[in-house]
């Protein structure tokens, strides 16, 4: 029995990890160490970590902060408002990197991007736009009128909603894959928000008609009208996607779901 239990006892001590005997026994010392790449380095020798300058300190600690209140849209928002109040405060701000673009011309191509690919095209990029222009006014223009007609609006309206946003993105859009123009749930929204929307005195045949029990809608009795109220809902609606921007609120997207965005 005492073999079989000196046997054991050898057994585990050969199974504990390494780490436990490495602890137990005493290191070795050895006059160099490696630093990982294969090469021994003495002991005695120093390595000297120089540290940044303060003003570099405050510009990356600067990058940082700004890096994480991107991804929480509320402290964002709280960022900018409170920008014009830290600038009267003196508090030092991250050094912008130096050009010899003059600010008028900055300001006009950050506003007006067509100036900036416009000079980057050459005639294979020009082909391969034309290319996929005519593909897409090919499904486009059937597709306006169908939005229209969901809408309740002549299908010259769709092709103007179709061609002109596009046509006016090219000079002020950012985004080179954005698409703009109608979408079915836009004209489902205008049709049933502008149901019944025109009074008496704009549209008086619908309500001799008997108004909702005549079976009929509003935009086909009185078609002039109700592309007039669809005009000025169309600009309140840019009025107040133009305040928005201007305010800064895009980020209450990140609080819409991701069906609502995408459609």
């Amino acid at each position: 029995m005492a073999g079989g239990g000196m046997a054991v006892v050898a057994q585990l001590s050969c199974m504990e990890p390494a780490s436990a005997r490495d602890l137990r026994s005493p290191a070795r010392k050895s006059p160099k160490e490696s630093d990982g790449s294969g090469f021994n380095m003495p002991r005695s020798q120093s390595v000297e970590i120089g540290s940044l300058s303060e003003a570099k300190t405050i510009e990356q600690s600067e990058i940082l902060a700004e890096r994480f209140i991107a991804s929480k849209p509320l402290k964002a928002y709280a960022k900018v408002c409170s920008k014009g109040s830290e600038k009267a405060d003196g508090e030092p701000r991250r050094r912008k990197r130096k050009d010899d673009i003059h600010p008028l011309r900055r300001m006009v191509l950050n506003k007006v991007p067509f100036f900036t690919w416009i000079r980057a095209c050459d005639c294979r990029s020009v082909r391969s736009d034309i290319i996929a222009g005519i593909t897409v006014g090919v499904m486009v223009i059937p597709q306006s009128m169908s939005y229209a007609a969901i809408a309740g609006l002549p299908y010259i309206n769709g092709m103007y909603s179709a061609c002109i946003p596009t046509l006016v993105y090219a000079f002020f859009g950012q985004s080179r894959q954005l698409a703009v123009g109608p979408v079915a749930m836009v004209s489902l929204l205008v049709e049933a928000g502008l149901r019944g929307q025109l009074s008496q005195e704009d549209c008086p045949e619908w309500y001799a008609m008997g108004g909702e029990a005549s079976g009929r809608a509003q935009y086909q009795v009185c078609p002039e009208q109700y592309v007039n109220l669809a005009c000025l809902t169309a600009a309140v609606v840019g009025v107040m996607q133009v305040v928005g921007s201007i305010l800064r609120l895009g980020f209450l997207v990140s609080f819409l779901g991701h069906p609502v965005t995408s459609g």
